[in-house]
């Protein structure tokens, strides 16, 4: 299997004016796709990836993220996050805490990894397990809100790999609104 989608590794778009989360307020995640942005170059039809319901260990209302917005070997896009769900399984007295995006972060990652496994091996190695990976430790983790509920349209997760080895990995994440607000990012290790 050959997944190629392209994804500019230099091109972020600038946060929107009303954004408190300006230039600086966190990491560039490299393929941030915003309301209006395409990625670059589809050798591979995103819509012929397979669906991260597909591919994650999470079922019914904790699997967040609903579709691969671009995907290539530096990092992944992924949209259609039901965020008003009633009740959301990581709600707290009914209201969804910016620390939840670490979870919307935590399933890009996964997708990420478990997209580079199918383009190099064309299928999960056994090594692995089912593909699973822990985050071990996060660096630079910042709120830009106090809330994800309130987000407009969908929420959506860009993952950038800093640094891939075989038992581990650094990602750079941002979780982000259908109008391009940062609502959290930060640096994930993970160990796989």
């Amino acid at each position: 299997m050959s997944i190629n989608a392209e994804i500019d590794p230099f091109s972020r778009p600038q946060s929107p004016p009303d954004s408190d989360a300006g230039p600086g307020s966190g990491p560039s995640t490299g393929v941030r796709t915003g309301p209006n942005d395409e990625p670059a170059g589809n050798a591979m039809a995103v819509a012929d990836l397979p669906q991260p319901a597909a591919m994650l260990p999470q079922t019914g209302a904790m699997c967040l993220l609903e579709r691969i917005e671009a995907f290539s070997e530096a990092g992944l896009v992924a949209s259609g996050c039901p965020h008003r769900l009633e009740p959301h399984p990581l709600a707290s007295d009914g209201v969804l805490p910016a620390s939840a995006a670490l979870e919307y972060a935590a399933q890009g990652i996964a997708l990420h990894a478990i997209l580079r496994q199918l383009q190099k091996y064309g299928s999960l190695r056994a090594s692995t397990g089912k593909g699973e990976s822990y985050m071990v430790a996060l660096k630079r983790v910042r709120w830009h809100r106090e809330a994800l509920d309130e987000a407009p349209g969908p929420l959506s997760v860009a993952v950038t790999a800093v640094a891939l080895i075989e038992a581990g990995a650094q990602y750079d994440f941002e979780v982000y609104d259908a109008v391009g607000v940062s609502r959290a990012s930060g640096t994930a290790i993970v160990a796989m």
